[in-house]
């Protein structure tokens, strides 16, 4: 294990000199091609991470995920958990300590077999709690910062959900009852890790008021259209409320001390677990439904419970909520906040009122009472960004790009006027939901929309003025969104800062925002290589609309050269803003890395593809191919691509692009489609164990109607029936265990492309997911190597 040897630089690295955020460096490069190990082994922070800042705003704690140590797939599969019950997005991941003084850095859990994450400090900053499966199965462990000794707290087997990014979800270990005790999700007594496992997608009958797995070899699917549910139950199996059975878990309370259980709440489904900041309440968000006039509008009950009593003292049901948005305690109150709305606004249910109104719940009184009155957007989407002022007066909004202000008090909302010209991505916070504030300003993450400029800024929340801004040519690294954490005193913030050039890294800055320093090395092996660099790319298109993408350059590129170019696109998408994303990929440095590319002489485009008729999925109405041949052609203007040697690859609905492209033009010489589908009425018809066919209600609002209704659009939207008109080489790439996109979806283009004798090469990956952004280590390998090389043989 080289690779992971190489980790241990860090504590070496422990301070690298200081510098502007703006212009990173690092040492003389290797001018040879990045090795694909190198690449998809490297460290990075994983997807939903959470950072914690020691009460004294010293110590940040985080976890760390190794590419040589995820060994199974990381999303998209029916089977969320690991043969060891680790959620599969945090599998192979330490807790790693940076002290935001000195830059030390260590690897607090380094231990070859064993995941690591979900850190949380005590409220006196002595214990940090985590969860690690070391040994085989996971519990809840304990740092003692004083003595630096690591054990175990109770023999209790954890069950959480998959980790999410912001901590009210409650899938972390919650300190509770002045640090005596910790709240946490526990393995149901009598229910094996593997029952867990499957529950969440699998079969499942009702049993004693229970719904359990069921362990048959008999699955059977009933639709009576003359039982009194049958409305609430294609509600539920027809849109994505009913993508999975939920995550089957008891919740409980552990003595930190003896190490002993109580469990106060039994075979509980809860998505979210919210806990107040004096730690006296918390509520639970269970889905109950999905709304009848809206398949894919989730419907929640949500449930307080009050401590040290464990005693259940409210519950509300049947809200249209979006997962996107669980609770939030307003902080030195008995009350809580939770907003309305949808995933997306095409799913909203009209039947329970206005979406993306906020509503705040008195855990005593039970009054319920809405505190967004006045014109806004819909704050209900998902997904969430909203942060609360530490004296619980104002709640935060980020919508629009702009921040939106909840005065509680009045129950009113008004947009702060401010003369940003850039974008506002998310707030920064604390340890909490809370915002970090200084001397009447708080702390957001901007993006310039025309530069892609990236940083921080302080703005006065009471006159709207920018008081001061850190921002350059990087940007703020994170999935799904910025990695940020404040200190609880508001003395420094630190956030991850990543560059076209530059894997994601620590630092921190001050909170005048004009002192910032880099505090780790993350990824010494990658600072090896010399990458290319990227630019941005506008081009109009013939309706007069003007369009942009990033464009990576090849490590070696000379001015007046022409390259082979490989397109990676994604419908409704704006890859520009992956301008400073290390190797042009906002999920990580593993599974997106183009460098992989740029450093073997290819220029890799990222366009964006935001236009109308794109939105409702249909790439075969002409304007498709207007935008595609305008773009193409602006990239041979520019000198840098060559026109006999384009390539075009995407993954999922970048898939469907992919192959729906290659069947109206010849211009590509290569082409890869990464888990996409070919057929609208194949992916209509996918099917889950537990009777979700959760594409129903998604395929028939993109086609504008049913298979019996709209059939010629069907026909129309599906680039099946046009497979005859190929010429391009495909490789086709699946999952063997995709839970959406399945298998049968490659299975067909494949079959249809071998039939009509195209050119095509189909890779199944045995027990894979949703595309090579979930693959396992040695799969995520294999499939690099295998797409360099088709490029090779087609565009070289």
């Amino acid at each position: 294990m080289i690779l992971r040897s190489t980790s241990h630089l860090l504590a070496a690295a422990a301070l690298i000199v200081s510098q502007s955020a703006g212009s990173l460096t690092k040492p003389s490069s290797l001018d040879i091609p990045l090795p694909v190990a190198v690449a998809v082994g490297a460290w990075q922070f994983p997807m939903f991470a959470t950072w914690a800042i020691s009460p004294d705003g010293r110590i940040l704690a985080y976890s760390l995920q190794e590419g040589t140590r995820i060994r199974e797939s990381v999303f998209g599969v029916p089977d969320p958990y690991t043969r060891t019950g680790v959620p599969r997005n945090v599998q192979g991941c330490d807790i790693w300590l940076t002290d935001l003084h000195t830059g030390r850095t260590k690897n607090l859990t380094a231990q070859l077999d064993s995941s690591n994450w979900a850190p949380v400090w005590s409220s006196s900053g002595r214990d940090l709690a985590f969860f690690s499966d070391r040994g085989g199965s996971v519990h809840v462990w304990l740092w003692d910062r004083k003595s630096d000794h690591i054990r175990r707290v109770s023999s209790a087997i954890i069950h959480p959900d998959m980790v999410q990014k912001d901590a009210a979800y409650g899938m972390i270990p919650n300190w509770v009852d002045d640090d005596r005790k910790l709240l946490v999700p526990l393995l149901p007594q009598g229910v094996t890790v593997a029952d867990a496992d499957r529950f969440v997608s699998g079969y499942v009958v009702q049993h004693d008021g229970h719904t359990e797995l069921a362990h048959t070899t008999i699955h059977v699917y009933v639709n009576d259209p003359k039982a009194v549910n049958n409305g609430a139950t294609l509600a539920r199996l027809q849109g994505y409320g009913g993508y999975s059975n939920g995550n089957l878990f008891d919740y409980a309370l552990i003595d930190v001390s003896s190490g002993v259980v109580t469990r106060i709440v039994s075979h509980t489904t809860a998505v979210a677990v919210a806990v107040s900041d004096d730690r006296r309440y918390a509520v639970l968000m269970t889905q109950e439904g999905s709304a009848r006039d809206a398949h894919d509008q989730s419907l929640y009950d949500l449930d307080v419970i009050s401590f040290p009593s464990a005693r259940h003292v409210l519950s509300i049901y049947r809200l249209p909520l979006s997962i996107g948005w669980p609770p939030s305690w307003q902080p030195r109150t008995d009350s809580f906040a939770y907003t309305t709305g949808a995933i997306y606004a095409s799913l909203r249910s009209r039947e329970y009122g206005q979406s993306g109104q906020t509503y705040l719940v008195s855990a005593l009184t039970h009054r319920i009472r809405m505190i967004t009155a006045g014109n806004h957007p819909d704050f209900g989407l998902y997904m969430k960004s909203t942060a609360w002022s530490p004296d619980g007066r104002r709640l935060y909004y980020v919508a629009n790009n702009r921040i939106w202000i909840a005065d509680v008090a009045q129950g009113i909302v008004n947009r702060l006027p401010t003369h940003l010209s850039q974008d506002v991505l998310a707030i920064v916070t604390s340890n909490s939901d809370q915002a970090a504030e200084h001397r009447d300003a708080i702390y957001v993450v901007l993006r310039d929309p025309q530069t892609k400029r990236e940083g921080l800024a302080s703005i006065d929340v009471g006159a709207g003025a920018v008081v001061a801004t850190h921002i350059g040519d990087w940007a703020i690294g994170g999935y799904p969104g910025p990695l940020t954490a404040a200190a609880p005193d508001e003395s420094s913030i630190a956030y991850a800062a990543e560059d076209a050039t530059h894997p994601w890294d620590i630092w921190v800055i001050d909170a005048s925002l004009q002192h910032a320093r880099q505090l780790t090395v993350l990824n010494p092996l990658l600072d090896r290589y010399r990458y290319g660099r990227a630019r941005l790319i506008s081009w109009r298109l013939p309706d007069g609309s003007i369009d942009q993408g990033a464009i990576i350059l090849p490590s070696d590129y000379i001015a007046g050269l022409r390259y082979p170019t490989i397109v990676y696109q994604y419908p409704a998408s704006s890859k520009s803003n992956n301008l400073n994303d290390f190797g042009g990929d906002e999920g990580g440095v593993i599974w997106g890395n183009f460098q992989l590319y740029a450093t073997r002489g290819y220029a890799v485009f990222l366009p964006d593809m935001t236009w109308k008729e794109q939105a409702e999925a249909d790439l075969t109405n002409g304007h498709a191919m207007l935008w595609l041949n305008s773009m193409l052609d602006k990239l041979i203007a520019t000198g840098i691509s060559d026109p006999q040697r384009f390539g075009i690859e995407g993954f999922s609905h970048g898939g469907y692009s992919t192959i729906a492209f290659i069947t109206q033009t010849h211009r590509f010489r290569a082409a890869i489609a990464d888990s996409g589908f070919s057929s609208e009425l194949s992916m209509y018809t996918e099917f889950s164990p537990n009777g979700n066919a959760f594409y129903v209600n998604e395929t028939e609002r993109g086609v504008g109607g049913t298979p019996w209704t709209r059939l010629h659009r069907f026909v129309a939207m599906s680039p099946f029936f046009k497979l005859d008109s190929v010429t391009t080489p495909i490789l086709i790439v699946q999952g063997s265990d995709a839970q959406y996109v399945q298998e049968k979806e490659g299975d067909e283009t494949f079959v249809a492309l071998r039939r009509l004798n195209k050119e095509a090469t189909y890779v199944i990956y045995e027990g894979e997911g949703h595309s090579r952004w979930s693959f396992s280590y040695l799969h995520e390998l294999d499939y690099w190597t295998r797409a360099i090389d088709w490029y090779d043989k087609y565009l070289k």
